[in-house]
């Protein structure tokens, strides 16, 4: 099973991160793959707008503490997702040519005030 999901339709790309089990928390290897992703439907012609959604019931829980805190994870010097990140910047984020969207996923909560 990938860890993204890249869909384009209708000049749309839907972009899904694909890691449910663990609430889509980003791992280097996602990280690794969300960056060609990315780059790679910045620099497709076809693709007017682009939709970042998660699976499962989160959106993304941020940084996967468990490959952190074994010594992997994200930002380490000289690591592939430090390469990954400086990548992103130089060719995705300082030329984005895209109309970007975050589809995140949340639950309706009621709220009460009572007020005395």
């Amino acid at each position: 099973m990938s860890a993204l999901i890249c869909e384009i339709s209708d000049h749309i790309a839907t972009i899904t991160l694909n890691r449910p089990e663990r609430m889509n928390t980003i791992s280097s290897a996602m990280l690794d793959e969300l960056t060609k992703t990315l780059v790679a439907v910045n620099e497709d012609p076809a693709v007017r707008v682009v939709i970042l959604t998660g699976t499962g019931r989160a959106f993304c829980a941020g940084l996967d503490l468990n490959e952190a805190s074994s010594g992997g994870g994200i930002g380490l010097n000289g690591s592939s997702p430090a390469r990954s990140r400086r990548r992103l910047r130089r060719s995705a984020s300082y030329s984005w040519m895209r109309p970007a969207s975050a589809s995140m996923n949340f639950r309706q909560r009621a709220m009460a005030w009572t007020w005395r």
